[in-house]
């Protein structure tokens, strides 16, 4: 836990309108990247202050002089929109579990999904206890992740506030993976918190199957690279990618997105613009997409070095390059991840690594699962696929 970084309690950064510059000063001499973390900071409270501004506007363009009323409604319609669309979810317990990386060995993540009525639960009961190394995720964490993915499989039409969540409750036992109480390490949460709505979008396929999507490459690729560049300054950077999402009942999975999160890929201008870094490669990775009647979304690859004359550090923060995510209604799963340094020795998922100047990492993203059985596929698709690189002649005779 302390290995993470000093710990904060929660205090104001702005009180009465003012800057808290001691509490500034603490972060600022605690993070590897000061300037970026404080604009970061100042930009939160910027937007902070033009929505309080925009609200204002608006009460002044209605003629409300309060907005607890008007929020009652909206929350009370909203709750009762969520609570028919549960409704409309046969009632039963639904189960699913899925197997990441993990650390040293695999991490299990287990649902049950509970519909009775107007009711949502989910239990993630049997879930593996929490690790030692920084992959545990908070419950608040787990909470967000898996309503919001509820929500876009039921009922995404309808406003995101109290009222729409009120019908879902989640729990899982303290102390498992997905409920990390202090002071067990949470520093790279991201990569198994991904898999909590996936593993639960999988248990309502046997309810809604209509309505869920395959697996995808869940987590959140998390380039951090650091050292120093060619002036001999110290820096850090981090940049983000992802591999495909999966396929949904009615179309292809969408190439190199993240799913649940919606953070996007850092373009190649303003990852070289801002870093040391070069990249030699970047693009859709053939054949990573799970077969079946829609084709799960392409991962990616990404070659890259560092302009330096020192060695450099990469820490690995992976998924998916033992358990593929898989595909659903008789499609195949996607393609494993895997890391090489110059083209031969593979990578562990989660590591340290230190490199020399020359050497030269090649990231090859997972694909999203299939959805539907390979042989009810369009031939035209499969040819479409061939013919813009997606699929490789030899994939498309083999699985169509």
């Amino acid at each position: 836990m302390y290995e993470e970084g000093i710990h904060i309690p929660y205090m104001k950064y702005y009180c009465g309108g003012q800057l808290n510059e001691s509490l500034q000063s603490i972060i600022a001499a605690n993070v590897r990247a000061p300037y970026e973390v404080l604009g970061d900071l100042r930009a939160q409270v910027v937007a902070q202050e033009v929505a309080i501004k925009r609200l204002l506007e608006m009460m002044e363009e209605f003629g409300l002089t309060e907005i607890d009323t008007l929020g009652r409604e909206i929350i009370q319609r909203s709750e009762k929109a969520m609570r028919k669309a549960i409704k409309g979810i046969p009632d039963g317990v639904y189960e699913n579990e899925i197997f990441t990386d993990g650390v040293a060995e695999p991490i299990k993540i287990k649902c049950s999904v509970s519909i009775q009525g107007d009711e949502f639960a989910v239990d993630f009961t049997g879930s593996s206890s929490a690790s030692s190394k920084g992959v545990n995720v908070s419950l608040y964490y787990t909470l967000a992740y898996v309503t919001y993915a509820v929500k876009a499989a039921i009922a995404s039409d309808i406003p995101n506030n109290e009222g729409s969540f009120r019908p879902v409750r989640i729990d899982a036992p303290d102390g498992c993976v997905l409920n990390a109480s202090h002071p067990m390490p949470t520093a790279a949460r991201h990569i198994i918190g991904h898999f909590a709505p996936v593993c639960v979008l999988g248990a309502l396929y046997h309810a809604i199957p209509d309505a869920t999507i395959a697996e995808g490459a869940t987590s959140i690729w998390s380039m951090q690279v650091y050292g120093e560049d060619l002036q001999g300054e110290p820096f850090s950077y981090v940049t983000f990618s992802t591999g495909g999402m999966g396929a949904c009942p009615t179309k292809d999975g969408l190439s190199a997105t993240g799913f649940p999160s919606g953070v996007r890929g850092t373009p190649v201008e303003i990852i070289e613009s801002n870093s040391p870094l070069v990249i030699y490669q970047k693009e859709l990775r053939p054949d990573s997409g799970g077969s079946g009647k829609y084709r799960g979304g392409l991962g990616q690859i990404i070659r890259f070095g560092v302009r330096t004359h020192k060695p450099w550090h990469f820490p690995t923060m992976f998924d998916c390059m033992h358990y593929p995510p898989r595909g659903l209604a008789g499609g195949s799963p996607g393609a494993k991840a895997e890391v090489l340094v110059n083209d031969q020795t593979s990578l562990e998922s989660k590591r340290l690594y230190t490199f020399n100047p020359e050497d030269i990492v090649t990231l090859k993203l997972p694909g999203g699962g299939g959805y539907g059985k390979p042989k009810e596929r369009d031939p035209e698709m499969v040819n479409v696929d061939v013919i813009n690189g997606y699929m490789s002649r030899e994939t498309a005779k083999a699985d169509y």
